[in-house]
Formats: structure tokens, C-alpha cells, sequence
């Protein structure tokens, strides 16, 4: 399940939900997410950046450190680093490029796409 969720940056989860920045891992999710989730025309995306590479947050919460992303829906010439510190991953969901990613500044103010862990909610409910 996912939704729009506020962020301070990608790295704090959403208040009270058992929640993660989204980590995309085909082109069906990623289609998915462009075409379904509602809010702002981009969003963010749980990855950071590591050295010249990106890995998933959710990969690290998860006891993998390796950097590099299975799946990847980059726009052309992106990412490109383009201010030096561009080390997070936004989704754009709007007309044109729907779909397509970008590294941009994690300090940016934008909306994330968070992902539900349904086996944590209900183990945090028993």
C-alpha cells in the first residue's frame, strides 16, 4: 500500500504509521506509483546517495549497506549531480516525464511516496 506522506527531507519516517520512503523495484511498482498516488507533481523517493552510486533506504533498515539500485527509471541526462550535493531521488508525477526520476537536494520541501508495511502493522498490533 502507499500513500503521500510529509517529510522533513526522506530520512524521518511519517509520525505514528508504519511507514518507509518508497524503494521502487520494477517498472510495474514505479508505473504504479506515477499513476496512482495523488498529491504534488513530484515526490520523493527512499534512496540516498553513496559515493557515485544510490542505494535504498529500506536496503540499509534491512541490514544490506551495498549500494546500487536493481531498478532505475532515471529522465535523460540524469542523475547528474548538477548543484554537487543533488544525493536524494524525487519521482515526477506530472504530464510530462511522468514516471522519471531525479537527483535533487534532500533539504528540498516536497511531499514523499511512503510505502505500508502491512507484516509490521499487524506484528505491532498484536
Amino acid at each position: 500500500m502507499y500513500s503521500m506522506c510529509e517529510t522533513e527531507g526522506p530520512y524521518k519516517h511519517p509520525v505514528g504509521l508504519i511507514a518507509y520512503l518508497a524503494d521502487v523495484q520494477s517498472q510495474a511498482e514505479n508505473d504504479f506509483i506515477a499513476q496512482n498516488v495523488t498529491g504534488g507533481a513530484r515526490a520523493w523517493l527512499g534512496a540516498e546517495r553513496v559515493g557515485d552510486d544510490f542505494r535504498w533506504i529500506a536496503n540499509v533498515r534491512n541490514g544490506n549497506e551495498e549500494p546500487g539500485l536493481s531498478y532505475t527509471n532515471w529522465k535523460q541526462n540524469e542523475p547528474n549531480n548538477s548543484s554537487g550535493d543533488e544525493d536524494c531521488i524525487e519521482i515526477n508525477r506530472g504530464r510530462a516525464g511522468a514516471g522519471t526520476w531525479n537527483d535533487l537536494k534532500c533539504k528540498r520541501k516536497i511531499s514523499g511516496v511512503c510505502k505500508y508495511s502491512i507484516s509490521e502493522w499487524i506484528e505491532g498490533r498484536e
